[in-house]
């Protein structure tokens, strides 16, 4: 009996094609190519459809798990982003994504993207409180003028009343001065990143002629005074400085018991210029040292009674574009220590 069957060498394969999709989006195309086998086979073999029906199931099952997988960790996190950008032009800075993705781009988008919305809340807060703030600063010495101005158009007045009125009008007038100054150097500084008036003065001697310059604060206060300090030739920016003592010194009469004593010292190191002032007055708590840098922070309420609450912060923003430092050490009742380290590499 002759077989009528024919055989030949050849390959059995199937080539499918998938579109993987996400909603509406085309995110790929899958391509599987299935290879039965490779030998020799019967012309008439007819058992390639099972392998072919068995292959789409399989490859269906694939597209639909990949675009699930890629769904889940590109387009619904991309989506959620869309929406909550809008919100965040609006100014909803509460709006942060809690997606995660497998995806390492895609999460460090995510992340990205709730550190800038971080930012820029808090940056909304700051900007906020320092106009609630600069009102209420501004409004006070202006009603305390307008106040004394007003009782001094009485003509029953005495000179001895019209004397005190003037002066607490003058007073409140530096106060505001003082204040607007501030501020405007402030706002400078903070958008400044370079110092361009450096010059070389002597350091110790800038120090000696603030003390000067504040001499009839401490005088009223019976203060004495301990400097130390070396000569010290010094290349920054001489008006700059001169703010730092300033408010340094200046604070440090302020809170001073009365008759009591300020130490000064000048010590030029391997490293650093150090700066100590030292005084005997009523110190601070651990929370206003914590927070004594900030703008418009004045403390307890024995370190309201002056100030403007922008004079140390001009003195950290000074020395942060000095590469410089401060340290401040305090005990309630005892005193205060302040310590300025400069670069040493800027000095003779």
């Amino acid at each position: 009996m002759t077989s009528n069957k024919k055989w030949r060498i050849g390959l059995y394969y199937i080539l499918l094609l998938g579109a993987v999709m996400a909603g509406t989006m085309l995110l790929g195309v899958v391509t599987v190519v299935v290879f039965k086998y490779f030998g020799v086979i019967r012309s008439d073999e007819s058992g390639y459809s099972i392998a072919l029906v068995t292959t789409i199931v399989i490859s269906v099952l694939v597209t639909f798990l990949a675009a699930l997988m890629l769904g889940k960790n590109i387009i619904t996190p991309v989506t959620k982003l869309s929406d909550l950008s809008q919100r965040v032009a609006k100014g909803d800075f509460n709006a942060t994504l809690d997606a995660k993705s497998y995806i390492s781009e895609i999460q460090t988008v995510i992340d990205s993207f709730n550190a800038m919305v971080k930012e820029l809340g808090t940056n909304e807060a700051l900007s906020n409180d320092f106009v609630t703030n600069v009102s209420h600063e501004f409004k006070t010495p202006i009603a305390a003028i307008e106040g004394y101005a007003t009782l001094l158009q009485e003509k029953s007045l005495s000179e001895e009343e019209k004397q005190e009125y003037i002066e607490k009008i003058l007073y409140n007038s530096k106060r505001l001065s003082t204040l607007t100054g501030n501020i405007l150097l402030l706002s400078k500084l903070e958008t400044q990143n370079i110092i361009t008036d450096k010059t070389w003065f002597r350091l110790d001697e800038q120090i000696r002629q603030c003390i000067l310059t504040l001499e009839n604060r401490w005088s009223e206060k019976g203060l004495n005074f301990n400097i130390e300090m070396d000569e010290v030739w010094y290349y920054a920016s001489e008006s700059l400085f001169s703010t730092v003592w300033t408010n340094i010194i200046g604070n440090a009469i302020k809170y001073s018991k009365e008759e009591s004593t300020i130490d000064i010292t000048l010590e030029k190191g391997v490293d650093f210029v150090t700066v100590t002032v030292t005084d005997e007055g009523i110190g601070m708590s651990g929370d206003t040292l914590n927070h004594m840098f900030e703008k418009f922070y004045q403390g307890d309420l024995s370190h309201r009674s002056e100030g403007n609450g922008l004079g140390l912060t001009l003195v950290r923003r000074i020395l942060d574009l000095c590469n410089g430092k401060a340290e401040v050490k305090s005990q309630l009742g005892v005193g205060t220590e302040f310590m300025v380290y400069l670069p040493a590499d800027r000095a003779e």
